[in-house]
């Protein structure tokens, strides 16, 4: 690699000189046949997920990981060990969801066909004590939840689900499985569209000469009391104070080998580089690989990475204001075209920036798709239980492209058994291993954490809905004044942050800062923007309902416009466009398709007093739950009569039920207002009494008098 352009530190290098693709290879194939089912699997808390820890934390030993520790924490375990079903002489392969089992003969029924397994599916049909058969497209239909329950409510024995968009669609032979989010009610298989084909095709042929019964045999244990890893270990940094987390997860559904063997190869490959190299980080750096992630909890809406939460707010509490950031890895030896950048907490978009500016060329693109920051995390993986427990976290693209817009791997092959060695591009891997190593050593280089706030203020200004907020004129005037400050003081702030980091150089010093006037300096600054870091996403950062990271206000201006923009269409006599509306808020496009046994069920599970022991990350981040299920289901059948001709349809009492919800949300949105702004006004406070700016403006008079600022 020419670096003729950008002159790397030494130990940069020398990383570049030992970091090996090969080994990071070897690693993910040593993974590959440590699973549960002829069609893989390591489950949380599995036998294959044990056996996999334990080669693991062996591996971290073998590197020279320092302080190797293999950490348990309580799970639901989940253990897949084969399924069959059998119909007229032929044998399908399913692959189970977390869902229950069958006793060892299986159960037998007649099989019934029921599409996409809404409650209007199921008009005229009487599914009592038989499987029933469904067609979903899980990306933008529903998950499998959803449909499952609403089987078990009917009287089904079973449920076998065949994926018609969204998932498995690279091979009509491919299979699906997800976290099942839901409770344990009815076995629940996934088999391929092929095969889900041939029985409706059987099925119809055998509706003139009876049922048509299928025999579905699943050996699925589900354990409340099951026991998970996960793993550490350590290069000790001249710094024990604080330090940087890099890591991923070993759990897989299938095979597993891009989500996630190979970001477990990278993690190790990288460690191993970094000990070979001879290098001693300024800081700690540990390396971490989560089990649970894929699964991990039963019957809540946030059972996916379990690890990591628990990891960070049971096993290791104390990470959180000692742990500069975390690095995440997801599907690291796969080529996403127009992907190339870090998903990140917005805090760390300039420090990301700065990272960038560091690279040599050859690093700064990868097949002609420039590397960028700037892109915010989701909640779908690991690194956002760190951000929400006040660790900055990121994570290496791998969902959606620089456009938004889903990589097609998810679409063909992610979740399936098509996720296998095959899929692998070494060079992607290769150029991720060098990027990666290289931002490790850069975050444990840098004095100073640079968490620049005021990206989170832009964010914060324009996600102010002027026609929602406007009735709140003296909450919404004072949150913009506070935001403004903050934007103001993190400006200021970030800037002498930059000249630090720049002027200090500690990356190209043979002498430590641990230790001196300049470390304590340091340590308390960064401290301090760690504990705004986290006092932050406690008072702004919320989810919606469909898990995707907002501000709490949103919540309520998004409910608002949509319950006003149904009530227009409603005076227009327009159900149609009233129902399009009415479904984007929160999960009521569950209340459109489902019967209220089973939207009553999945609101209690987010919003009921006693099940928030269950919430994991998402505890305390949903603003709340309307219940519109009443009034839109009225709308539906009113919609109904004057599809077919009907003239005495009115729609009073469903406007008069939105135009109550619609005031109930303007009183949640303007408390809201309020929170924040008494929230934001104190931590500003708090700025000024703890003197960060004279803190800082003393490092750089320090700093300065020494010789190294001019």
């Amino acid at each position: 690699m020419s670096r003729d352009n950008i002159r790397l530190p030494r130990h940069w290098q020398h990383y570049l000189s030992k970091a090996s693709v090969t080994y990071a290879h070897s690693v993910a194939m040593k993974l590959h046949p440590l699973v549960n089912s002829p069609l893989g699997g390591r489950n949380a808390g599995s036998q294959a997920e044990h056996e996999a820890a334990e080669m693991l934390f062996q591996e971290m030993k073998a590197i020279g990981l320092k302080e190797v520790k293999k950490e348990a924490f309580p799970v639901v375990k989940w253990e897949f060990r084969n399924a069959s079903l059998y119909a007229e002489g032929h044998t399908i392969r399913p692959y189970a969801y977390p869902s229950g089992g069958t006793e060892p003969e299986g159960v037998t029924a007649p099989l019934v066909p029921v599409g996409r397994g809404t409650r209007q599916d199921y008009e005229g049909l009487d599914v009592t004590g038989k499987i029933v058969l469904i067609d979903i497209d899980m990306r933008n239909d529903w998950w499998i939840t959803y449909p499952a329950l609403e089987a078990a409510h009917r009287g089904a024995v079973a449920l076998v689900c065949s994926c018609s968009g969204g998932f498995s669609m690279g091979d009509e032979q491919a299979l699906n499985c997800q976290d099942f989010v839901g409770p344990v009610t009815i076995p629940c298989v996934s088999i391929s569209r092929k095969d889900a084909g041939w029985l409706k095709e059987r099925y119809a042929h055998r509706q003139t000469t009876g049922d048509m019964n299928i025999t579905l045999q699943v050996e699925n244990q589900i354990d409340p009391s099951g026991v998970s890893y996960n793993l550490t270990g350590v290069i000790p940094g001249k710094n024990r104070h604080e330090q940087v987390l890099v890591g991923d997860h070993y759990d897989c559904h299938f095979w597993g080998f891009q989500d996630n063997n190979a970001a477990v190869g990278l993690t190790l490959a990288i460690a191993k580089g970094i000990v070979d190299a001879g290098i001693i980080p300024e800081r700690d750096l540990v390396f971490i690989l989560h089990g649970a992630e894929e699964s991990g909890a039963l019957d809540t809406r946030y059972d996916w990475s379990v690890g990591a939460w628990n990891q960070v707010k049971r096993v290791r509490r104390e990470w959180t204001g000692k742990t500069l950031a975390y690095l995440n890895f997801e599907l690291p030896a796969c080529h996403f075209p127009n992907s190339h950048y870090t998903a990140a907490a917005p805090e760390l978009f300039t420090m990301l920036e700065s990272f960038r500016n560091t690279l040599p060329d050859e690093l700064k693109t990868f097949r002609g798709d420039p590397y960028e920051t700037g892109y915010r995390q989701f909640s779908w993986s690991d690194d956002w239980s760190y951000t929400a427990a006040g660790i900055p976290g990121m994570v290496n693209a791998f969902l959606t492209n620089k456009q938004g817009e889903v990589n097609d791997f998810f679409i063909t092959t992610y979740h399936s058994q098509f996720d296998n060695p095959d899929t692998y591009d070494e060079a992607m891997f290769r150029h991720h291993l060098q990027l990666y190593g290289l931002l490790a050593l850069y975050l444990t280089d840098t004095p100073l954490i640079m968490l620049d706030f005021s990206h989170q203020a832009v964010r914060l200004k324009e996600s102010l809905c002027i026609e929602t907020v406007e009735w709140f004129q003296e909450e919404a005037d004072s949150l913009r004044s506070a935001i403004e400050e903050m934007e103001r003081r993190s400006k200021s702030l970030i800037e002498k942050l930059e000249k630090i980091n720049r002027r200090l150089s500690i990356h190209e010093s043979d002498t430590a800062m641990a230790g001196s006037d300049q470390y304590e300096q340091c340590r308390r600054i960064n401290r301090y923007l760690l504990e705004w870091f986290r006092r932050f996403q406690d008072l702004f950062l919320r989810l919606d309902w469909s898990d995707v990271p907002i501000f709490g206000h949103e919540h309520f201006q998004h409910n608002i416009l949509m319950l006003e923009a149904a009530l227009e269409h409603l005076k227009l006599r327009e159900p149609d466009q009233a129902l399009a509306y009415l479904v984007q808020i929160e999960d009521e496009w569950i209340s459109a398709h489902f019967s209220r046994e089973v939207v009553d069920h999945f609101t209690h599970q987010v919003m009921g007093e006693d099940r928030q022991h269950n919430q994991y990350w998402g505890t305390g981040r949903v603003m709340g739950a309307i219940d519109l299920y009443q009034p839109l289901v009225a709308i539906q059948k009113k919609k109904q009569l004057l599809d077919d001709g009907g003239e005495n349809v009115d729609f009073n009492g469903e406007m008069e039920l939105l135009l109550h919800h619609r005031q109930q949300q303007g009183v949640a949105l303007q408390q809201c207002l309020q929170r924040e702004v008494k929230g934001l006004e104190a931590m500003l406070r708090q700025w000024e009494e703890d003197d960060l700016d004279g803190l800082v403006e003393g490092l750089v008079l320090h700093l300065t008098a020494d010789g190294v600022l001019i």
